[in-house]
C-alpha cells in the first residue's frame, strides 16, 4: 500500500474575526498532524478601491480622500493588529513555529506557520497564493471573515483545491485541536464524491472510525458502495455504510447523519447536478456549508 498523499502546504483565510478562530485551530490542527507548512492570509481590500471603486480620482478629491484614506488604512492595521495576536495567542496551541518573515517562511526545513496580510481584492489574492497550496482552509460559509462576500465562494471553487470549511467558533471551542477520530463520508457514486475521498486519506488513514453515508436520491441510481468500501479498505481504512432517506433535504439527510454518527469532520464532493442552475454548487452543498456545526472538507 502506497502512504495517501498528505497535505504539505495549507492555506488559512483569517480575518482576525471572534467567529473564525476555529477555522484558525482546525488549520493549524491540520498543519500539526499533517507536518505541513501553514500560510495565515489576511487580506484587505486597497483603500482607494473603496473610496473610489472607479479609479478615476474625482470622487477622492471632492469628498477630501486623503483623510478619509488614512482612515482606512489605520482601520486596516488595527483589524491586522488584532487578527496578528489572534495568531500568536493560538499557534501556542498547537506547537508550531511562528516564522516572522517571508523567507525564513519559505526556506523552513521543518512544519511552521506564517501570517501574511495583503492588500489586495480577494479573488485574486485567493487565485495567487492558493497556487502554492495542497488545501485551503476557512470559516462555514456566510460565517464571517471573506466567507460574507458573495464573489469569494467562485473564487475558492476556482481554485479546484480541496476546502477544509470550519463552524464557526460559537459551534466549538475556539482554537480547538482538530485531531478527526470519526469521519462521514457523503457518497453519491460519483467524480467528485471519489475526489473528495481520495483527497482526505491522509486524514481517513488516522481515523479510528469511517463511514460511508448514501442518501437515497434516486434508487435507480448504482452508488457503487461496495466499491467505495474495496477502495478504501485497500488503502488501509475500514468503513461502514449508512442508508438515508433525503428528508428533510439532502443537505440535513447528511447533517444529521453525521450527527448520529458523533463524525467531527464530513468529508464530501459538491453536490450539483447542474452547475449552472444551482450556482456553482447545489443546494445540498450549499445548505451544509451554511449549517455544518462540524468542519466539512469538500472538493468540487
Amino acid at each position: 500500500m502506497i502512504a495517501p498523499h498528505r497535505f504539505a502546504s495549507i492555506l488559512c483565510l483569517f480575518q482576525g474575526e471572534m467567529s473564525e478562530l476555529n477555522a484558525l485551530g482546525v488549520a493549524m490542527g491540520l498543519a500539526r498532524r499533517q507536518r505541513a507548512h501553514l500560510r495565515i492570509l489576511h487580506i484587505s481590500r486597497p483603500p482607494m478601491s473603496i473610496l473610489d471603486p472607479l479609479g478615476a480620482g474625482a470622487v477622492a478629491g471632492a469628498i477630501g480622500g486623503g483623510a478619509v484614506i488614512d482612515q482606512l488604512i489605520r482601520d486596516d492595521e488595527r483589524e491586522i493588529a488584532v487578527a496578528r495576536r489572534h495568531v500568536t495567542d493560538c499557534i501556542g496551541q498547537h506547537a508550531l513555529p511562528l516564522c516572522v518573515t517571508e523567507q525564513a517562511f519559505e526556506t523552513a526545513a521543518a512544519p511552521s506557520a506564517l501570517f501574511s496580510p495583503v492588500d489586495d481584492f480577494a479573488a485574486p489574492a485567493i487565485a495567487r497564493f492558493s497556487a502554492g497550496a495542497d488545501i485551503i482552509v476557512t470559516v462555514r460559509l456566510d460565517s464571517g471573515g471573506l466567507t460574507t462576500e458573495s464573489g469569494v465562494l467562485p473564487a475558492l471553487l476556482a481554485t479546484r483545491k480541496p476546502l477544509l470549511f470550519a463552524p464557526p467558533a460559537v459551534c466549538r471551542p475556539a482554537c480547538a485541536l482538530f485531531e478527526p477520530r470519526r469521519v462521514a463520508i457523503a457518497w453519491d457514486g460519483g467524480a467528485q464524491a471519489q475526489r473528495a475521498m481520495e483527497a482526505s486519506l491522509s486524514i481517513l488513514t488516522g481515523a479510528e472510525h469511517v463511514s460511508l453515508i448514501y442518501v437515497e436520491e434516486n434508487s435507480d441510481r448504482a452508488p457503487a458502495l461496495r466499491e467505495a468500501q474495496i477502495y478504501l479498505r485497500k488503502q488501509g481504512v475500514a468503513a461502514d455504510v449508512r442508508h438515508y432517506q433525503p428528508v428533510p433535504s439532502t443537505g440535513a439527510a447528511l447533517l444529521r447523519a453525521a450527527d448520529d454518527d458523533n463524525a467531527d469532520l464530513l468529508v464530501m464532493g459538491a453536490y450539483s447536478h447542474n452547475r449552472l442552475v444551482e450556482a456553482v454548487i447545489g443546494g445540498a452543498s450549499r445548505h451544509v456549508l451554511r449549517h455544518a456545526d462540524l468542519p466539512v472538507l469538500m472538493t468540487h
